[in-house]
């Protein structure tokens, strides 16, 4: 059975400020893909969702997404680098003249970050690129598809308001590698 349906939002809107009582962590959990709760499902940080992740996704999915390139120096520096970062926070202050908002290759965007392209996303979840496409546009931040992508280019500008960038890789196959692009260019 599992918790009745009432139940399951309350726990998946805990996260959400004025939602539930202080104190209450988020979950991550979809009720429709999901038979029941259990604590083990809790996600409160980063390493708590890998942790997940790695229980539900298929094991070369994961691996996939989890493993660096080559020797890994790039993933490493990069941690390296995030783990560097320190928010300044201010209290008290007014944030009525601020905006997030910025031009990006000519197109305004909500604030400067996009959603970069994704192998293998429709491995993970079913529609996997469709729906981090629909998730960048509602959150107004570019999108970029992989040429590796499971979900195809014209079935992602069909599920998208606005155009998209795509990420090409240049194949042996100079046909195969024109014809990815004739595709980006009709899908807009």
């Amino acid at each position: 059975g599992g918790p009745s349906v009432e139940r399951r939002r309350a726990l998946f809107f805990a996260a959400v400020p004025g939602q539930a009582e202080a104190g209450a962590i988020g979950l991550i959990w979809n009720p429709n893909a999901c038979g029941s709760i259990s604590t083990s499902m809790i996600v409160s940080n980063i390493a708590d969702l890998k942790d997940l992740a790695r229980r539900r996704v298929p094991r070369p999915f994961f691996e996939f997404v989890e493993n660096a390139a080559y020797d890994g120096l790039t993933k490493r520096a990069n941690r390296q680098d995030l783990d560097a970062l320190r928010f300044r926070q201010q209290v008290m202050r007014s944030v009525s003249g601020r905006t997030s908002k910025v031009t990006m290759l000519g197109e305004q965007t909500a604030m400067p970050v996009g959603l970069a392209p994704t192998g293998l996303a429709g491995g993970i979840h079913v529609n996997g690129e469709i729906a981090g496409a629909r998730a960048a546009e509602a959150f107004g931040v570019p999108f970029c598809l992989s040429t590796m992508s499971i979900d195809s280019i014209e079935d992602v500008a069909e599920a998208m308001q606005r155009p998209f960038w795509f990420q090409l890789y240049l194949m042996k196959d100079r046909g195969f590698t024109q014809s990815l692009i004739d595709r980006a260019v009709a899908a807009g």
